[in-house]
């Protein structure tokens, strides 16, 4: 369910496998920067096959003639379910249409994220709204279409494509700061697409606003829309959001992800003083300590921690990375 979170980090001593190394001689600290969650869904606590509106609608609605979509425990990438997202009709798609609300938000830099399976020979598709209120047509910032393998992502006039595996969980990270119109589609950890969020997918001026996020049970107009989403974070931060050339020309690699008892963390050059590296649950709480291996890399031992999403947020210069871990 949707909730609002504050934290303050603690200062920490960063260690090596050895002996314990203090933060001023690596130049890193682990000063908080401020993190509020906004949305952390699991979709564990609904009953099979009921409908997400139903379920939450203060987060969650409808696109006008758009059918409801429902909770299912045929996959789950955490705990036991997720929402499913299953079209009837290959051309057209539908009629599942609906929309997770962000808020009309014009200030500020969030991280949108979640897990998303499409299965083998099925389709998926997703679109970032300027407005709640979509109207008869709304006005799209972002259009991500699943099929074969393959991810087409279009945004400000531009069409770029990636690849995804199908039967797999593919991860979803979209920053969008509204400080600078920027934003970021990240599929896996790589940047597929950034983009001027004053910009539609047509390539027109809009209001820099970040309304929605509309699940469509479609797959790209041949195959048969059916694709699962699970653990879906809304995150407001601040003092370092992601910049568009930072992030697309240097990301944080994490590996393995998903994750069982340690996480890896390759960064994106050796870090300055007063840099900080934390791993966050989905309150903005520290959950664990990090071990640095070697001038650009640092591990965590997440052996310990429940299963479900964590982030890994570096802060150096003034500059903010993130990247999702998902904990099995």
């Amino acid at each position: 369910m949707g909730r609002t979170v504050n934290f303050t980090a603690q200062p920490l001593i960063l260690t090596t496998m050895r002996t314990p190394v203090l933060l001023s001689a690596l130049g890193l600290s682990l000063a908080a920067t401020a993190q509020t969650t906004l949305i952390a869904e699991s979709f564990d606590g609904y009953a099979e096959s009921s409908g997400m509106v139903a379920n939450d609608p203060e987060n969650w609605a409808l696109w006008p003639g758009g059918s409801d979509q429902a909770i299912s425990s045929a996959f789950a990438q955490s705990g036991t379910n997720s929402l499913a997202c299953i079209s009837t009709n290959a051309a057209d798609g539908g009629p599942g249409d609906l929309l997770l609300l962000l808020g009309d938000r014009s200030s500020g830099i969030y991280d949108l994220g979640w897990s998303m399976l499409v299965p083998s020979g099925k389709g998926g598709y997703f679109n970032i709204q300027h407005a709640e209120n979509v109207g008869s047509t709304g006005s799209f910032g972002l259009e991500a279409t699943f099929a074969g393998g393959t991810v087409t992502a279009v945004a400000a006039g531009q069409e770029v494509t990636g690849t995804y595996v199908p039967g797999e969980w593919t991860d979803i990270l979209i920053n969008v700061d509204l400080e600078n119109s920027a934003a970021v589609l990240f599929v896996n950890g790589e940047a597929l697409v950034v983009w001027e969020f004053q910009y539609n997918t047509a390539n027109e001026e809009v209001t820099p606003q970040l309304g929605a996020i509309d699940f469509y049970s479609y797959g790209g107009g041949t195959d048969l829309g059916e694709f699962y989403i699970d653990d879906v974070t809304f995150v407001q931060t601040s003092g370092g959001g992601i910049g568009m050339a930072e992030n697309n020309a240097a990301p944080l690699r994490t590996y393995p992800n998903p994750a069982q008892d340690v996480v890896v963390v390759e960064l994106p050059r050796a870090l300055g003083q007063g840099a900080s590296v934390r791993l966050l649950d989905v309150t903005g709480q520290e959950a664990a300590l990090p071990v640095v291996l070697s001038a650009r890399t640092v591990r965590f031992d997440v052996g310990a921690l429940a299963a479900g999403v964590y982030f890994v947020r570096l802060d150096d210069d003034g500059k903010g990375h993130v990247a999702r871990v998902m904990k099995r």
